[in-house]
């Protein structure tokens, strides 16, 4: 199994493709920019974190930690969730009741959104913490353990999410072994709870065989890693054996 979870991919944020025999074959996509997992992640990290995109997404995992991860307890997650419809073709749908970075990144909240977790932080008041020489020259609001809870709440839903495309994938095809990239594969706590998730218990209660989830993530799963994609696959394709016709002009 190969699933690639992106911000935003190529015609869609969400592919599963089957690797058999040394090829990859296409099972279905998204097609969607907007349902996007790790557009999601991205938005809320940046909004409510306080950084800008690109730079928010890692920090507001590393915050996650220091917030309520239990499901039962975190105050925000519950009423979090309602952000996807998890559809029973394995993907999901951003709720359009709730969010409208869809459409728009500057006002990206519904007043559904806004009460649950309060006003976006504003594109003004974010700032790059890879810009910036000294990190004690910016000001940004203080640390509170609401403003980590609501970190815990983002990264429980986005697992939440991860899970039911991976669950539906593994039920589907009876597969054990897991490719995971694009950008969304950054998310080192979701891969950990990944092998938690889907253990030996798992693969004998749902599929009744001895196994478990065995998962590789690419070394650069986000864009940088496109350049090493390309020259796998031209070396794998067998065209790097073949040597070029040359032909000397006088």
């Amino acid at each position: 199994m190969i699933v690639v979870s992106d911000g935003a991919g190529d015609c869609a944020s969400v592919s599963l493709y089957l690797g058999v025999g040394g090829a990859m074959r296409l099972i279905r996509h998204n097609g969607s920019f907007f349902d996007s997992i790790g557009g999601f992640y991205s938005v809320i990290s940046a909004t409510q974190g306080g950084w800008t995109f690109l730079s928010s997404e890692g920090r507001y995992m590393g915050a996650a930690g220091y917030g309520d991860m239990d499901r039962a307890s975190n105050p925000y997650y519950s009423r979090l969730r309602n952000v996807f419809g998890f559809e029973p073709d394995g993907f999901v749908r951003l709720n359009r009741s709730l969010a409208t970075w869809h459409s728009s990144f500057r006002r990206p909240y519904l007043p559904e959104l806004i009460e649950i977790l309060g006003r976006p932080i504003e594109p003004r008041d974010r700032w790059n913490p890879d810009a910036v020489l000294r990190v004690e020259d910016i000001r940004h609001e203080p640390h509170t353990q609401d403003r980590v809870d609501k970190a815990a709440a983002t990264q429980l839903v986005f697992e939440d999410a991860l899970f039911h495309v991976v669950d539906h994938f593994i039920r589907s095809t009876g597969c054990d072994r897991l490719v995971l990239s694009g950008g969304a594969a950054l998310n080192a706590l979701a891969n950990m709870h990944l092998l938690e998730r889907f253990d030996e218990d798992y693969y004998a209660r749902v599929l009744g065989r001895r196994t478990r989830l065995h998962l590789w993530v690419p070394p650069t799963p986000g864009d940088a890693g496109v350049t090493l994609g390309a020259a796998y696959s031209f070396a794998g394709s067998g065209a790097a054996l073949r040597r070029p016709r040359v032909r000397l002009v006088s």
